[in-house]
């Protein structure tokens, strides 16, 4: 099972952020633990002449794929995705069972985090080939105060604002199941996050402006997944200081609010990114 379980841990980063947003090494990383696995993987087959079985197919087009100057991570995955359906079916019981169906569902997982950032990017793109530079840029400024000041920021401040005054298990309750305010019945923050981050990076024409979102997003994403509350209250603080303040690099002069105004209906950006700063949590 060692190739497989190399292939486990590469799949794991893929389904964090995807190839673009690693660094060089991790990308060498990912790269070597595919290439490796896979010809591994397609040495048995060929020692048992089963060049012939579907399984030798899907390898032998995730091994085509995998090389550093292009990596195709979506054709590798789905193609993984089909292997690991038949490896399903051939080990049914046993701890190889157990760790083929472990395996199968973080290959699920990732290739539908891979293909909705892809078909994301995809379709932007076909979109902004249709628009002038000004309207990509009316566009992108329309983006950032409807979805991330009024959308976004206005829900994640006032939780920000909510967690000093919450115990342990308050603030597990805010991020995992939600709670009632007098302010707002609150969903969890768990069931909002993956529509905030495409609702918001992927509408973005600048591909600097929306790589440097999605980072953002990415960065609190791999704290918040460890589930230890004692990072993930500083690491929220950050994520939404990081907002505030590329939003500020874009222009936005004033924080406006139509629902929840812990910090008032309007405050300036750079006030309001000293009140959060300050916040001692």
């Amino acid at each position: 099972m060692k190739p497989l379980e190399e292939l486990r841990a590469a799949t794991r980063k893929l389904g964090e952020k995807p190839w673009e947003f690693w660094d060089s090494e991790s990308q060498m990383y990912i790269v070597e633990k595919t290439d490796l696995s896979t010809k591994a993987l397609l040495d048995i087959f060929r020692r048992k002449k089963l060049e012939g079985d579907v399984a030798f197919t899907y390898l032998t087009n995730m091994k085509q794929v995998t090389n550093f100057d292009s990596f195709d991570e979506v054709d590798f995955v789905t193609n993984l995705d089909s292997l690991m359906s038949i490896y399903k079916m051939v080990i049914s019981n046993g701890p190889r069972a157990d760790f083929v169906i472990e395996f199968s569902g973080i290959v699920r997982g990732t290739k539908k985090s891979l293909v909705e950032y892809h078909t994301a990017l995809d379709r932007l793109e076909e979109r902004g080939q249709e628009m002038s530079e000004e309207e990509k840029r009316q566009s992108d400024e329309k983006t950032i105060n409807h979805i991330g000041i009024f959308y976004i920021l206005e829900y994640t401040l006032y939780v920000l604002s909510l967690l000093p005054q919450l115990d342990d298990k308050g603030r597990t309750a805010i991020f995992y199941q939600g709670i009632k305010t007098k302010e707002a019945n609150l969903p969890p923050f768990t069931s909002i996050a993956d529509n905030f981050k495409y609702e918001l990076c992927m509408k973005i024409y600048d591909k600097k402006l929306r790589n440097g979102l999605l980072e953002i997003f990415y960065i609190f994403e791999e704290i918040f997944n460890k589930g230890k509350m004692n990072a993930i209250v500083p690491a929220f603080k950050e994520f939404n200081l990081e907002l505030l303040g590329i939003f500020r690099e874009q222009g936005v002069k004033d924080f406006k609010t139509v629902f929840l105004s812990p910090w008032g209906k309007k405050i300036s950006m750079d006030e309001l990114i000293e009140k959060v700063r300050q916040m001692n949590i």
